[in-house]
C-alpha cells in the first residue's frame, strides 16, 4: 500500500484482481479510515476494527508503516478473515452440533450458521476473549438435533472452552506468522527504497 492508500502489490494471486488498485481511503467504514490515519500519523502498526473487507467477507486488517529516513514510504497491509480463522481453529464436529457467534463490543461479527431462528434456539453459554487490542465475546448454542448426555450446561462450558482455546491459539499463530511475513516484506521494501535513493543521489 503506497503512502496515499492505494494498493500497489498483492501477495496473494487469487486476491490480486480484486484488490490491486483499490484505495484504503475509499473504504466506507469510518473506524477503518481512522485506523489507517493512526498508522500514518503514529508510524506504528495499527489494527482496524472488524469490517467488511475489500477482499470479501468480514475481518480485520493490519497496517504496518514502512519508514525510511523518517518518512513513510508505504504500508504492509495484512488481512484476517474471521470466517477463515474460525474454520481453521474450530473442529468440524463442533460446527455440526453447535452454533457459534462472535461479538466485538455489541456488534455481531461472525455467525457459524446464517438464517437460524433465534426465538427457537436452545439456551447457550458465552465468554469474553481478549484478541490483540480488542474484546470479543464468543457464544455457543447447541443445535436442536444435539442430544447431549450428562450435564448439558457442563457440556456447553466444555465446548466453549475448547472454542476459546483453539480460536485464541490460532489467532496468535496466524498473527505471528503474518508479522514475520510483514517484517520480510518491510525489509525488502526498505532495501529497494535505499537502493533507489542511492541511484538517484
Amino acid at each position: 500500500v503506497d503512502p496515499q492508500g492505494t494498493i500497489r502489490w498483492v501477495g496473494s494471486p487469487e486476491l490480486s484482481e480484486r484488490l490491486d488498485g483499490r484505495n484504503a481511503l475509499q473504504h466506507p467504514d469510518v473506524l477503518y479510515l481512522e485506523a489507517f490515519e493512526r498508522a500514518r500519523e503514529q508510524g506504528a502498526m495499527v489494527l482496524t476494527p472488524t469490517v467488511e473487507l475489500f477482499a470479501g467477507g468480514r475481518g480485520f486488517e493490519v497496517f504496518l508503516p514502512l519508514v525510511f529516513r523518517g518518512e513513510i514510504q508505504g504500508f504492509v497491509n495484512g488481512i484476517f478473515s474471521i470466517r477463515e480463522v474460525m474454520r481453521i481453529g474450530v473442529a468440524d464436529n463442533i460446527f455440526d452440533n453447535f452454533d457459534i457467534e462472535v461479538f466485538e463490543g455489541q456488534r455481531l461479527i461472525y455467525r457459524s450458521r446464517e438464517g437460524q431462528d433465534e426465538t427457537r434456539r436452545s439456551p447457550g453459554a458465552s465468554r469474553s476473549l481478549r484478541v490483540l487490542d480488542r474484546d470479543w465475546r464468543l457464544a455457543v448454542y447447541p443445535r436442536r438435533s444435539t442430544d447431549p448426555t450428562g450435564d448439558p450446561a457442563g457440556l456447553l462450558v466444555l465446548v466453549l472452552s475448547l472454542v476459546l482455546t483453539t480460536a485464541d491459539s490460532v489467532l496468535l499463530h496466524v498473527l505471528l506468522q503474518r508479522i514475520e511475513l510483514y517484517r520480510e516484506a518491510r525489509d525488502r521494501a526498505l532495501h529497494e527504497v535505499a537502493e533507489r535513493t542511492r541511484a538517484e543521489e
